[in-house]
Order: C-alpha cells, then sequence, then structure tokens
C-alpha cells in the first residue's frame, strides 16, 4: 500500500510504501519457503511458484484501474480547473477519436490505444517496412504525437468519459518517464457537472 503526503495544495502528490506490519511481513515470508520447500519436494520449478505467488497481474478492467491510481495523481473537477490555470498543462483526452464532444476545453485527442507509441519519444521504426516492393512506413519513422514532444517534465492532465481510461492513459505517461501527470476523477461528465468549460474541440 501507499500513503500519500503532501504539504503543497493540491498538486503536490508524494506516494511512499506503507510498512507492512512485521508479522504480516513474517507470515508472507514464511508463505514463500513453504511453497519453496514443497515445490523442491513435488519437483515444480520452484522459481516459477515463487513468481506467481509474489505477483498477481490484474484479471479485469476494474483491478487495472486500481493499479493504476495507486501510481497516478488524481484531480477533482476543482482542482483540475485550478491546475489548468495555474500550471497550463497539456489536456489529452484519451477517448476513441469518434468522440469529439464535450472535451475540456484546450484538449488535444490521443487514443488510448494510441497511446503507447503515440508518448514514446524514443521509439523509432527499426527497418523499412515493405508493401508490394514499395517503402510503405520508412526506416526511422517516429510516432511520437506533437503534444508529447519536448521535456517530459510538462504539466498534463489526463481526461476520458468517466474517468478510468484516463488513468491507464496517465499510468503509461508515468511508466514512459514524465514526471508532471495528473488525471481528472470522474472523467469529463465529473467535469461537466462540476460545470468546466467543454468544446468540441477534438474535431478534425
Amino acid at each position: 500500500g501507499f500513503v500519500q503526503e503532501c504539504g503543497r495544495g493540491p498538486f503536490c502528490l508524494a506516494r511512499v510504501p506503507r510498512l507492512e506490519p512485521i508479522a504480516a511481513r513474517m507470515a508472507n515470508s514464511k508463505a514463500v519457503i513453504l511453497g519453496v520447500a514443497a515445490a523442491a519436494g513435488a519437483g515444480v520449478g520452484a522459481g516459477f511458484l515463487v513468481a506467481k505467488a509474489l505477483s498477481k497481474a490484474p484479471s479485469g478492467f476494474g483491478e487495472r484501474v486500481a493499479a493504476a491510481k495507486s501510481k497516478v495523481a488524481v484531480l477533482s473537477p476543482a482542482d483540475a480547473k485550478e491546475y489548468i490555470a495555474m500550471q497550463k498543462p497539456v489536456i489529452i483526452d484519451v477517448r476513441d477519436s469518434g468522440d469529439t464532444a464535450g472535451a475540456i476545453k484546450g484538449a488535444v485527442s490521443i487514443p488510448l490505444s494510441n497511446l503507447v507509441f503515440a508518448a514514446d519519444q524514443d521509439f523509432a521504426m527499426p527497418v523499412d517496412v515493405m508493401v508490394k516492393g514499395k517503402v510503405a512506413v520508412a526506416k526511422g519513422t517516429k510516432f511520437i504525437h506533437p503534444a508529447l514532444q519536448g521535456s517530459k517534465d510538462t504539466p498534463i492532465l489526463v481526461s476520458c468519459g468517466l474517468g478510468g481510461q484516463a488513468l491507464l492513459a496517465a499510468e503509461i505517461l508515468v511508466d514512459y518517464g514524465y514526471t508532471s501527470v495528473r488525471a481528472v476523477d470522474g472523467g469529463n461528465l465529473a467535469w461537466q457537472n462540476f460545470g468546466g468549460e467543454v468544446c468540441d474541440c477534438l474535431k478534425s
């Protein structure tokens, strides 16, 4: 688990590990040791079983969103409005490209499905991609979105329809090394309910 500590306003969010009780840690250690012993006795690869015991991937959307929320700073619509006014962040709407209405004013569209490559500043095609003898995608082509070029310290605010996809997208950005990422709690609908300004600015 994590403990949130902040001493300077709603945008400062430090996450520090919460220490487990000693008894719980000892119980976990004993469980792992017993698992290793049992695996060795059964002739099963102990390393595989220990790895499974120590890590469990999210089994569904809800668990994945909850895991992302443990890594991402989340702002209420009121705090998001203040964040926009003070930090002038890049606002990213990660809904599907067909969803253009009701975006936070000033947002750019980078669908969640594209973000894995559109946020990668380093990736470039290692070879030419050929189609019927012609170069379809040239070696060295990059897919970074213009809004995400430059410093990874640039403030970023992520939103979507209800907030879940925004958390997943923000987690990707954090994993990629972006240092000032926030997600809107409840997404665009919560923003609209709060009275935040919206637009159809995602239309191409």
